[in-house]
């Protein structure tokens, strides 16, 4: 009962068999403390974890924000609390330059995101499934999958150009909306628009989007990390010392000391030397890694990790197992007995 109330589409649904839940409990024996303890702490935030009032929120845990966290404060600060802004503003540069070196890789590599591998496992399922049957209904169409109905509507989005799109249907999860929960709670294209959009009913249909490749864009996206990667390496500090010549070049030298001078003289001669030690490492290192020859059968060298991975096993606890067709249609037969008797 408490898996059919959380995933309840239908708020005013939710609302009365939400009533006829805690009547329920009140009533036995058996489950009234837990209807009291139900009471107190859940049932009067319903908006917080039932599904009906969290349509559309995409992300359904904050698990995204405790992993960034946790590479910020263990890996970049090194498990240290950090009080001074510039230093903590210094690790935030440092994670967006490696997050940038990472989505070039990505775009570099075609690398399948977690997205658009859930695209493709619905994208299998409706292909699978030959209990769906789609009816064209005036605001959209109506998709009957087993005994449950959904309706697929259509965005109308114009120009629109989206890299989470289906590479077989070429429609994005953007271009129709439904309301089953692997639509409005995880915002993924369900099996029902995949259907859609293979069938002849969309494909006939005068409002069909006209989508766009995305290879430009990700060249374009590609080039901009890349220019802001060299502006930030290089540029800047090129730009810096040249600024600091030319002033050098047109200062009134007569005018110094001797003592200081020598110091600048000092100074100049250990930047000339740090100039040419490091043309010559970046040569020896160049040289070695072209003639450098290992052997074939040679094991790679093992990388240390950050942590020990030998942790013990806890006990799995055991979950809440979503309710059946047969055992919703029962849950809602007592539901609406309690309500009839009231």
């Amino acid at each position: 009962m408490l898996c059919f109330l959380r995933q309840e589409p239908n708020a005013n649904n939710f609302k009365a068999s939400l009533g006829s839940f805690i009547e329920m409990l009140q009533m036995d024996q058996d489950l009234k403390v837990f209807g009291e303890y139900f009471l107190v702490n859940y049932a009067r935030r319903s908006s917080t974890w039932a599904m009906c009032f969290r349509a559309g929120l995409s992300i359904n845990t904050n698990m995204y924000l405790e992993s960034m966290h946790k590479v910020l404060k263990y890996i970049y600060l090194k498990g240290t609390t950090c009080r001074r802004l510039d230093k903590t503003v210094d690790v935030l540069l440092k994670y967006i330059r490696d997050k940038q070196f990472g989505r070039i890789i990505k775009l570099e590599k075609g690398k399948i995101t977690h997205k658009i591998s859930k695209i493709n496992k619905s994208h299998i399922a409706a292909v699978k499934a030959d209990n769906i049957h789609i009816i064209s209904v005036e605001d959209g169409w109506k998709i009957q999958s087993g005994n449950n109905f959904y309706l697929v509507k259509l965005n109308e989005l114009g120009d629109h150009q989206c890299n989470l799109k289906c590479s077989s249907c070429m429609s994005c999860v953007h271009s129709y909306t439904c309301n089953c929960m692997d639509y409005v709670i995880h915002n993924n294209m369900c099996k029902h628009i995949h259907k859609l959009c293979m069938s002849e009913t969309c494909n006939n249909s005068p409002m069909k989007i006209t989508h766009h490749d995305n290879t430009t864009n990700n060249n374009d996206e590609l080039q901009s990390h890349l220019l802001s990667l060299k502006q930030c390496n290089s540029s800047e500090t090129i730009k810096k010392i040249r600024e600091d010549i030319s002033f050098m070049s047109t200062f009134d030298w007569p005018s110094v000391d001797d003592a200081a001078l020598r110091k600048i003289s000092g100074l100049l001669t250990s930047v000339k030397h740090n100039m040419i030690n490091s043309q010559e490492s970046s040569a020896l290192i160049t040289e070695s890694s072209k003639h450098k020859v290992c052997p074939a059968n040679k094991k790679i060298t093992t990388q240390p990790r950050f942590f020990s991975t030998k942790l013990k096993k806890k006990p799995m606890a055991p979950k809440l197992a979503k309710p059946s067709q047969e055992e919703i249609t029962e849950i809602c037969s007592r539901f609406k007995e309690l309500q009839e008797n009231k």
